[in-house]
Order: C-alpha cells, then structure tokens, then sequence
C-alpha cells in the first residue's frame, strides 16, 4: 500500500515583499521620511536644510512590480546643494576680490586695493538670500582710486601754480611769479607717500 502513495517534490514557497537596494538614509544636509521603509510601494519623500536646494526628485518610489527578486527605485536619491548666488561682482580695476565660500549662500566677498590706490565703496558683499527664489550679492563692486595728497598750496598772490597730475601720487606742482616778482622759497612740491606709506 505504501507503494501507492506519491511525493511532493518541494514543499510550497513563501511570498516575500519585494525590497528595494538601498534602504534610503537622510542626505547630507536634508532629511528623508519612507512610508514603508524599502520594501515594494513605499515612498521616500526628501527635505533639505534651508540654506540648501534640493537636486532631484523631491520623492522616489520602490517599484516592485516587475516581479524579479529585487525592486527598483523610481529614480536616485536627491542630494542637498547649498544655494547659490551668480557671480559676485568682479574684482575693480586696480584690485582684488577674495570670497569665503564661492557663490554660495552666506559667503562674504572682500574687496581690497592695490599699493597706491584706495577703495571707493563697500569693502564686503554678502551673498544673500531675498526670499521667492532670489540670492543676490547685497553690494556692488567698490571703485579703486589712485592715492592723492590733499589740495596743493594755491598759486601766491602776484603768482601761479602748475601741476602735472592734480593731487595725485607722483604729481609736481610748480610755483612761479608774475613779471616785477621772485619767487621765495621752494619752488617745485611733489606728491610722494611717507616712509610708512601714508601720503
């Protein structure tokens, strides 16, 4: 009687969900919250800093409907960019510009002058973050001007005074009498800087 009786080959399989590779983890500078952690339907919604743009989709899903052992993501994980300004105003003729962090939010872009020229304008431009999409640089460039003396000695009475760059460094101005006068005392002055620099 034993004879008679037949066997299965296998026991009956299990149903396992479908998972998808990787399990999600929270980007850097963001944060991502899944429905259902990695298996098959779940979706994974993802969130940045406020100082960062999201790049991507802001939500993926695990598709597991094709049936094969592993799922698939609908699409890459998103990543968290800091949020950028356009360019900072470039360097002024005659001078430097050197900024913290690039273009991107919170950097501070100094401006300085060369030996000889002074700055006319903000010294620092922040790139900042106006609301509704807008990030600018909150100033312009400033000017770099050359260095001058202050205003030479007017011509004397009987007199008159000749300069050959105005105030500026490097600058002579010469002094000398109407017909009938002489002059008395130095009779040329030069716009020079100090030892130390200064003017």
């Amino acid at each position: 009687m034993d004879g008679d009786v037949g066997v299965w080959s296998s026991q009956a399989p299990t149903c396992q969900q479908i998972k998808c590779n990787p399990v999600q983890v929270n980007p850097m500078y963001g944060a991502v919250s899944c429905t259902n952690s990695n298996l098959a339907g779940s979706k994974c919604i993802f969130a940045c800093e406020f100082e960062y743009d999201l790049i991507g989709d802001i939500e993926i899903m695990c598709d597991g409907s094709s049936g094969v052992v592993d799922g698939v993501w609908s699409n890459e994980a998103p990543r968290c960019q800091r949020k950028q300004c356009n360019e900072a105003q470039p360097a002024p003729m005659n001078g430097m510009r050197t900024c913290s962090g690039g273009n991107s939010l919170g950097s501070i872009c100094e401006y300085t002058c060369h030996t000889d020229f002074v700055r006319n304008g903000p010294q620092y431009s922040t790139c900042t973050d106006y609301g509704s999409g807008i990030r600018l640089f909150d100033n312009q460039a400033p000017i770099c001007e050359p260095k001058q003396c202050p205003d030479a000695a007017a011509g004397p009475a009987n007199g008159f005074r000749i300069c050959s760059n105005g105030n500026k460094i490097g600058s002579t101005c010469e002094y000398g009498c109407n017909v009938g006068f002489k002059v008395i005392g130095p009779q040329i002055a030069a716009c020079t800087k100090n030892a130390d620099g200064s003017l």
